[in-house]
């Protein structure tokens, strides 16, 4: 498959990796009804890296199998061409294993092929915005992070974030989505995810999930968030 054309809608503009051309003709068709620009397509994992070159999505739909690699691989080597991607994994089925792997390897989530329209339209659009979506039980996984230096994860915390992202961080922790997370610290959903984007560059996570459990991880919950005044 080649690169697809756009179809001008606003919105976030995604590249679909997938290797059965069925499935992708139908989920480039949905997504186009439904106000999210598909821009390309790409049926093998070296296709996907000059697909996603010369149409630079915001976010690619990658199917974990396909036939020239893994898409692991392939998302590995997207986020290396350009770090700020989104790469939600498809699959149809709970494959722990595979989410576990594609979430060590920088992925915001996965989306089911057996999910609603409505629900692949609105994951899409979270994960656009900054969120993860992975199943609720990821979150508790002793494999989400190593750890190697407890004062190095309090020395993060304490003296390299501001006041203002200790509190969002501390918000994420507790389960609040960013629309949430603005309304109570009376700021714009855009002024969240930017916190959200330095928290995960500062404390080296690669996904929203991963800064949310960061401290719970870490046990550095209670002395590092209390809320404060902006």
């Amino acid at each position: 498959m080649s690169a697809g054309a756009s179809n001008g809608s606003a919105g976030v503009r995604v590249l679909i990796v997938e290797s059965r051309e069925l499935i992708a003709a139908g989920l480039e068709h949905i997504l186009n009804r439904n106000g999210v620009d598909v821009v390309g397509l790409a049926a093998e994992g070296r296709e996907a890296i000059p697909v996603a070159r010369a149409t630079a999505p915001d976010l690619v739909l990658m199917h974990l199998d396909l036939p020239d690699m893994s898409g692991i691989q392939v998302g590995r080597r997207l986020l290396y061409m350009s770090p700020a991607i989104k790469l939600l994994l498809l699959t149809e089925v709970d494959d722990g294993d595979g989410m576990r792997r594609a979430l060590e390897a920088g992925f915001h989530g996965c989306l089911s092929l057996t999910s609603s329209v409505s629900r692949i339209v609105r994951s899409i659009e979270r994960v656009g915005a900054g969120e993860d979506v992975w199943p609720r039980h990821l979150a508790s996984d002793s494999d989400l992070a190593q750890v190697n230096n407890e004062d190095e994860y309090a020395y993060l915390l304490s003296t390299q974030l501001t006041d203002r992202e200790r509190e969002v961080l501390r918000l994420l922790a507790v389960g609040m989505r960013n629309d949430r997370i603005a309304e109570v610290l009376f700021v714009s959903p855009h002024t969240v995810r930017t916190h959200v984007q330095n928290i995960r560059t500062k404390l080296r996570v690669r996904s929203r999930l991963e800064a949310a459990v960061f401290p719970l991880r870490h046990g550095l919950a209670k002395p590092g968030l209390e809320a404060r005044s902006a």
